[in-house]
């Protein structure tokens, strides 16, 4: 009998908000500069949040799309979860969700992370 499978993820946490991505859909992932944000997208606009003062700004790039980068305001972090603790969105909640960029919810450590498809962030990050 084979153990448990694990699934690595990026975690992005910003305040109180906690995204992740599946950690092989981002390629790249590093310190942006502070003017960076003015000029690129932000994780945090698609869902109406806006950033806090003094958190690192980091740039990140996914393989749906090399070419487009997008930053976020907080803390990164390369995490493992079994694959218990992912629970996939009921197909009724999907249809209705008006977030589609959304797609399971995940624990990890007391929190609940918002598990992002890295395919419909890139496409949403092209139409802005």
């Amino acid at each position: 009998m084979s153990g448990p499978q694990t699934i690595h993820l990026v975690l992005l946490s910003h305040v109180s908000s906690h995204f992740a991505l599946p950690a092989n859909e981002v390629i790249s992932g590093s310190l942006a500069a502070a003017d960076e944000g003015a000029h690129s997208p932000c994780l945090l606009s698609l869902f109406g949040l806006m950033p806090s003062a003094n958190k690192p700004l980091h740039r990140l790039s996914l393989r749906a799309d090399p070419s487009l980068s997008f930053v976020f305001p907080g803390q990164l972090q390369l995490i493992e979860i079994q694959t218990n603790q992912l629970h996939p969105l009921p197909a009724l909640m999907q249809a209705r969700s008006c977030t589609p960029l959304l797609r399971a919810l995940v624990e990890h450590e007391g929190a609940v992370l918002a598990l992002l498809s890295a395919r419909r962030l890139a496409e949403q990050l092209q139409s802005l």
